[in-house]
């Protein structure tokens, strides 16, 4: 078996996605507008490396100017 990397997008692919999420609002009407911001607001995880439910739980008033403080606590387990 051949392991393959997974290698962070380019940023031509990145303003790709970007673009796309703005076509949203054009394709779905109803709720494209709210579904391009919601994937927009994913991208920071590629450069903080914040796991997706973080992510999505993250809490803007954590944000410090530009920057944040994040702590990552692991579970004891038996």
């Amino acid at each position: 078996m051949t392991l393959c990397p997974t290698l962070p997008f380019i940023s031509e692919e990145m303003r790709r996605i970007l673009a796309a999420t703005e076509r949203y609002k054009e394709v779905m009407p109803s709720h494209g507008v709210t579904n391009g911001k919601q994937i927009r607001g994913l991208v920071p995880l590629r450069y903080t490396g914040m796991r997706i439910g973080d992510g999505v739980s993250f809490d803007s008033e954590k944000l410090e100017g530009p920057a944040f403080f994040f702590i990552r606590k692991r579970s004891v387990s038996p």
